[in-house]
């Protein structure tokens, strides 16, 4: 199986790629020409294989320059189709958050000016009729309420969010629980029964093996890499944090993702990504990238039931994908690209 990608490389300095919906993705970019995008299959007959491929189905120039990109789902079990973009965006001084409503195309459906916008993470919980975002700045966190009929936009406050201290992550765990990490903490609650801007606080942890530089949240599962090259993982499932596993990195990891077998850590000065099993947290295998400078990985079928891919993308703005098999064999994968 191959992956042919035409025009995509065209947009300039792309710097975020949403996976919106099973086949249609979003590429933010930095110069203000970001495209929305479409994974067809497309049979070759000599080649005998299928070939997801990307079309170009919309470009937008009127978003700025997009820092970050959402997806916001009505519900976990809403159809492929009923979904918003959320996305960040800067001109200059200018930052806003900008809301995308799906349709026959996507369009413009509201926005609110924000200054200073470094990330942005949403979560939907049960029986909440809102999708809350988190928007950090520089110098603390924003949290708004965004109707899930609507796109009329407040601000609202939720006790036992640390509001003054980098987050890292904020992430709906299940229906009911919203998780937050810092730089130094994790914070755990629990929206009411009485009220849906309420919540309970459940629980917080401090890991002791250094302040935390990523973190992902996996079937409510929460992944953390420390600045002591530690992998943590703690299980968020029982309505409370409880450590699951750890193991040591033999390098100065720069990012990493998770999918539903395995871990890729990429490090400073690293050519290779590193995989380590999930379950068992463990190193497997890796792939070689033979050029350094790794800002993001992202995991990805691209549509497909039978193919990974590991999109790279680099510091000096190159996108790599990178489709890659593997077959397990005690500890080891025989992970090869």
């Amino acid at each position: 199986l191959y992956l042919k990608i035409s025009l995509i490389l065209q947009t300039l300095q792309s710097s975020w790629v949403l996976f919106s919906f099973i086949l249609s993705y979003t590429l933010g970019s930095v110069i203000s020409d970001s495209l929305v995008l479409k994974v067809l299959d497309n049979l070759n007959v000599a080649e005998k294989a299928t070939m997801p491929y990307l079309e170009i189905i919309e470009t937008f120039y009127n978003l700025g320059a997009i820092s970050d990109l959402k997806l916001r789902k009505k519900s976990k079990e809403s159809a492929n189709s009923d979904f918003s973009v959320l996305t960040t965006s800067y001109e200059k001084k200018k930052n806003q958050l900008n809301l995308l409503q799906s349709g026959i195309t996507i369009t413009i459906e509201g926005s609110i000016e924000i200054p200073h916008i470094d990330n942005l993470f949403i979560a939907t919980l049960n029986p909440s009729d809102y999708t809350l975002a988190a928007i950090t700045t520089p110098f603390n966190t924003i949290t708004l309420r965004i109707p899930k009929n609507g796109s009329q936009v407040t601000g609202i406050t939720i006790d036992g969010l640390d509001y003054e201290k980098k987050t890292l992550l904020i992430a709906a765990v299940g229906t009911k629980n919203l998780v937050q990490v810092t730089k130094e903490r994790i914070i755990l609650l629990e929206i009411s029964e009485m009220s849906d801007e309420k919540f309970n606080f459940k629980g917080e942890l401090a890991p002791s093996e250094g302040y935390i530089l990523f973190t992902e949240l996996f079937n409510d599962q929460l992944y953390i890499v420390t600045s002591r090259n530690r992998l943590i993982v703690y299980d968020l499932s029982k309505n409370s944090i409880q450590e699951k596993g750890k193991a040591d990195i033999s390098f100065k990891p720069c990012y990493f993702t998770i999918n539903e077998d395995h871990i890729a850590i990429a490090g400073w000065n690293q050519e290779d990504v590193y995989f380590y099993d999930r379950a068992k947290l463990v190193e497997v295998g890796k792939l070689s990238l033979k050029m350094l400078g790794v800002k993001s990985l992202k995991f990805t079928t691209l549509g497909t039931s039978n193919n990974t891919y590991l999109f790279c993308g680099f510091i000096d703005g190159m996108l790599r994908a990178i489709k890659y098999s593997y077959i397990k064999d005690g500890n080891s994968h025989n992970i090869a690209n």
